[in-house]
């Protein structure tokens, strides 16, 4: 009997391994698929105007609003380093990277390329 034991519970426990394994991949392929996805959404905001409320969340992810929209600003290699406040003004096209930021109160202007900043 204790051999027999021994042999469903090997089993049992190989068919456990393959599950894990299955949500593994599972868990894997949704991420890749929902950070696409997230970034394709990033990639194509269009906005113009000054920032009205600005939040800096997990990992110092900023979320502004601009004329009366919210827009995420993670899902992207930008490091805004806690830049942005509130009445500066933010530009960005549809379907391109790069953000320009405009200090309120000195003018500058700092251009966010994917991982790198520099003044204009």
């Amino acid at each position: 009997m204790e051999i027999l034991n021994q042999g469903f519970k090997r089993n049992f426990n190989r068919k456990f391994r393959y599950v894990y394994l299955l949500a593994f991949v599972i868990f894997i392929v949704y991420m890749f698929f929902s950070t696409k996805n997230a970034r394709k959404v990033v990639l194509n905001y269009k906005f113009n105007g000054v920032v009205e409320k600005v939040v800096y969340g997990e990992k110092s992810i900023p979320e502004v609003t601009i004329n009366g929209v919210n827009y995420y600003l993670g899902s992207t290699s930008w490091n805004f380093n806690h830049l942005i406040i509130v009445g500066d003004s933010l530009q960005k096209d549809s379907g391109n990277i790069t953000v320009k930021l405009i200090k309120q109160k000195t003018g500058r202007v700092l251009i966010f390329d994917g991982n790198n900043y520099y003044d204009k």
